[in-house]
Order: C-alpha cells, then structure tokens, then sequence
C-alpha cells in the first residue's frame, strides 16, 4: 500500500506513534552508551593507568625503556571527550613490546591486546565488572614474565590473590532509595553473576551510583 492510499488521519496518527516509541529508545540508546563511556573512562583513570605506570616503574629499573600512551575518543552520541583506554611500549634495543587496552562503551567490555618482540599477538576480552586490578595482573603475568624474563614480578603476582574472594554468597544488588532503605533488583550466588547483573541495571538505569552490590553479610562490595 502507497501512502497516498492511506487517510491522512490514520498516516498522521501512525507517524506520531511511531516517532514517540523510536524517541523513547534512542534516549534509552543514548543514555546507556553515555554510561559506558562514563564507565571506561573511570576504568582507565583509575585501574589502568595507574597499573600501567606501576609496571614501567618496574621495567625502568631494570634497564628497559617505557612509554605510557594514554587514549581518548570523542562519544558517538554527545560532542564529549572521554578517556577510552591506555598502552605500554616497551623497549630495549631493537626489541619492542606493547600492552593495549581499549574500551567499548557499546558492550560495556575492554579489549586487551599484547604484542612482543617477534610480532606475536594475542587478545582477550573483559567485561566491565570484571577488571579490577587483580584481574588485570591475572591476565598480564604470564605475558609480562615470557618477555621480560630477568624481571622480578613477584610483587606483581601477590596482587594477583582477588580480595572478592573474602567475600560470601549469595550476592545482592539493591537500588538505594534514600534514607537507609533500598529495593532489592536481583540476587545471585557468585559474584561475577551478580556484577553482570549490576551493570545490566546500571546501563539501563539514570540512577548508576545509587547501585549498591551487597554479599550475605551486609558487606558493600562495589
């Protein structure tokens, strides 16, 4: 059917509809995306870059030049600019190392990426609830230890021992109403279930910093 056969009332009433429920997706689209951004760029600033530098600490004293490249990018929804990542050149003569991170405020993820010296590459990628900074250490030791094999990364290894590992089960993520009193949103045994579905409520949710993950014991977690 064309629309010069539809009435002009029904055409009219159509559209209308049709752009109030387009409306209300968009601004639901563009307000979790914001939040992903938000979210990577408080990623970066404080679990990244400061790891980052705590590991060219390391290499600087042990004869190795290295070079912490900090990465931004304009949203693809507003005309903001948010931190979106971080990576680590390493160097000593010829040979030339590299560690990346970089985010995606569409899947609420980081991607890391290792480089060596003969060119060999690997990825992984990490949701947000999961990158904290043992889980960063977890991922980066076996990498760190294979090229830089005169390096002592003991210390490193001890931060690899996960402190959410004190915590108990089952998990509870609550929404804080004011006043002491919260609204209890889900539940689930482990944490890392109950994390993803935290940031599930906080990409949909204006009210992120109001999320609260609990464990059995009453103890804020995140």
């Amino acid at each position: 059917m064309y629309a010069s056969e539809i009435a002009p009332q029904h055409l009219a009433t159509d559209q209308v509809q049709y752009g109030t429920v387009n409306a209300a997706l968009d601004a639901r689209y563009c307000q979790s995306v914001r939040i992903g951004c938000i979210e990577m760029e408080r990623i970066t600033e404080e679990i990244i870059i400061p790891q980052f530098e705590e590991i060219g600490a390391m290499l600087l004293k042990n004869g190795f030049d290295a070079e912490l490249v900090i990465f931004d990018s304009e949203s693809p929804i507003k005309s903001e600019v948010f931190l979106c990542g971080a990576g680590l050149r390493i160097h000593k003569g010829e040979a030339t190392h590299a560690i990346v991170y970089t985010g995606d405020p569409f899947k609420f993820e980081f991607n890391l990426q290792t480089h060596n010296h003969l060119g060999e590459t690997s990825e992984y990628d990490m949701q947000y609830h999961t990158l904290n900074p043992s889980q960063l250490y977890k991922r980066l030791l076996g990498f760190l230890e294979e090229s830089f094999k005169d390096v002592n990364f003991a210390s490193l290894r001890d931060l690899t021992n996960d402190s959410w590992q004190t915590y108990e089960g089952p998990f509870t993520v609550k929404l804080d109403i004011g006043n002491g009193n919260f609204t209890i949103l889900a539940t689930a045994e482990s944490i890392d279930e109950a994390s993803r579905l935290a940031s599930l409520y906080c990409k949909s949710s204006p009210c992120e910093d109001k999320i609260i993950l609990f464990d059995n014991t009453g103890r804020k977690v995140c």
